[in-house]
């Protein structure tokens, strides 16, 4: 099983980010939560480029960005005030949404439709979410009254984006958290853009490429 994980680049990936949404609600809440979740971070930052591969030039220079991010994020940690983790956010949400697109257009362009196809289909989905997540963390950082209703508005955790990010990505839309400022509304608005189209363009294109698949297959057995 552990051979598995390690051998698909994206089994690795969806691991690395459902142990991260399981375990922050728990492990913020110990002496140790910030430290934790950072290292989580960190791992996935390295999931993420193994993702991508392709050329060499372009996977260094991925290694660099997500190499500096994981050193900004741990500086952060260790050295307050959170200028060097606003820093390592933001190259961390630059990395994500690198990597989104590049893997979008490694699905869009996958001649079939197999396990890593639909696994790194589950796990972009995932990573849109968090990454949407950590934009309205930054957010907040620098304007901590562009939301309401959180439960501790000066001191809110990575947690409460998480699941304001997710029911907006869903169009759920409970309400009980609320973008305030315009910049907060205008980028909710765009998620839950995002999660429509992704749902409407990248399920019809797995569907499409299944039935092709099918159809290869029958064309091959009749002969």
């Amino acid at each position: 099983m552990m051979n598995a994980i390690l051998n698909s680049k994206p089994l690795l990936l969806l691991c690395s980010l459902i142990i991260l949404l399981l375990a922050s609600p728990f492990i913020e809440e110990t002496q140790r939560g910030d430290f934790l979740i950072t290292a989580i971070f960190t791992g996935i930052l390295f999931s993420l480029v193994r993702l991508v591969g392709g050329h060499r030039k372009p996977q260094i220079a991925m290694i660099i960005l997500a190499g500096s991010a994981a050193l900004l994020l741990w500086a952060g940690e260790a050295y307050p005030p959170d200028t060097a983790w606003l820093g390592g956010e933001a190259l961390y949400i630059c990395l994500n949404i690198t990597i989104i697109v590049v893997a979008l257009t490694q699905l869009v362009r996958a001649p079939v439709v197999d396990r890593d196809v639909l696994i790194g289909a589950v796990a972009i989905y995932l990573l849109i979410g968090i990454t949407w997540s950590l934009i309205y963390s930054f957010v907040h950082a620098i304007d901590p009254s562009s939301f309401g209703d959180l439960i501790d508005a000066e001191y809110a955790d990575w947690n409460q984006f998480i699941y304001f990010s997710f029911t907006t990505l869903t169009t759920l839309g409970y309400g009980d958290i609320v973008a305030l400022s315009p910049v907060a509304r205008t980028l909710s608005v765009f998620e839950a853009i995002t999660g429509v189209i992704f749902e409407a363009m990248i399920i019809a294109r797995l569907v499409g490429l299944y039935r092709g698949s099918e159809v290869a297959e029958q064309s091959n057995s009749a002969q």
